[in-house]
């Protein structure tokens, strides 16, 4: 697979962008973000991973994502709160990422490429919501949004942060509680 003339990730099957169509780069969609049209609470579930990462191809791994999604979707909705999800891919290639983000099933956003110099690391591990830039990691991110007209994020907040296949696997496990007090 090589880097078409038009910057799309290409080969003989088409560009990357039919080759999505048909399914065949990105998941197929699951159940679609859920947010407060109106604006207010929303609940956004971030996963960060690598390619190069050796327990972020744990087996395992994908399902209890998809557990955990589950769950913090549930808790969203119980506090009546919209829900989104975001997969951070710290690769350094976009097609790497890409493909390695698409065993992870479904997600709303996702952010791959530049490595930790991508937007995605910047915004939740470098900068803006600093963290320890390890994988696998969760988080948990509250967030107060406008209505979806305006389109902007009022404040958020890291409520949870699980770093690491156990730490990860042991949160699954509890119920995945959440700590709204951070």
């Amino acid at each position: 697979m090589g880097l078409g003339a038009a910057g799309y990730i290409g080969g003989r099957d088409g560009p990357a962008w039919m080759q999505a169509l048909r399914g065949e780069v990105v998941p197929k969609p699951g159940e679609p973000a859920r947010t407060p049209v109106d604006g207010g609470a929303e609940m956004l579930f971030v996963l960060v991973t690598s390619s190069t990462c050796a327990p972020s191809h744990d087996e395992e791994l994908p399902q209890d994502i998809e557990s955990l999604k589950r769950l913090v979707r549930q808790e969203a909705e119980q506090r009546g709160a919209g829900f989104s999800s975001l997969a951070l891919s710290l690769d350094a290639f976009p097609y790497v990422g890409l493909r390695h983000l698409r065993r992870f099933g479904y997600f709303d956003e996702i952010s791959t490429g530049r490595g930790n110099l991508g937007v995605g690391a910047q915004r939740y591990l470098q900068r803006d919501l600093a963290g320890l830039a390890a994988t696998p990691q969760v988080l948990i991110i509250s967030r107060e949004l406008t209505p979806v007209m305006d389109g902007r994020v009022l404040s958020e907040r890291v409520v949870e942060r699980r770093i690491g296949l156990m730490e990860i696997r042991d949160w699954l496990h509890a119920g995945a509680p959440l700590s709204m007090e951070h």
